[in-house]
């Protein structure tokens, strides 16, 4: 078996580090080419997963902080507003705060 830094499909990078132009498709050297591919393949898609994990953590952190702060808002908005119906609760006769002396107030 040969080894992958003697195949005609291995060059050597810039920086040292191997660059594999093997297709399993088109040719296969050795039968063992194919299982190193697969491995290949493999810690390129773990190295994906990973960082994307990191990122999509990251983008968790800041849809928790923006969810905080819309809630927020919504319940200002809705404290701004109460006011409103407020008002509308004392002056209702249904309501069970009303004693005789409120009625007096009003013409019926």
């Amino acid at each position: 078996m040969i080894q992958c830094k003697d195949c005609k499909y291995c060059k050597e990078g810039a920086n040292g580090e191997m660059i594999f132009l093997c297709n399993p498709f088109k040719y296969i050297v050795e039968p063992e080419c194919l299982q190193k591919w697969q491995i290949m393949k493999l810690n390129e898609l773990l190295s994906i997963q990973t960082s994307q994990a990191r990122a999509n953590s990251k983008l968790n952190d800041i849809q928790d902080k923006i969810i905080k702060y819309v809630e927020r808002e919504i319940d200002d908005m809705e404290d701004a507003d109460g006011w409103k119906y407020l008002d509308d609760q004392e002056d209702d006769p249904e309501s069970p705060d009303w004693d005789e002396e409120d009625y007096e107030k009003y013409d019926f």
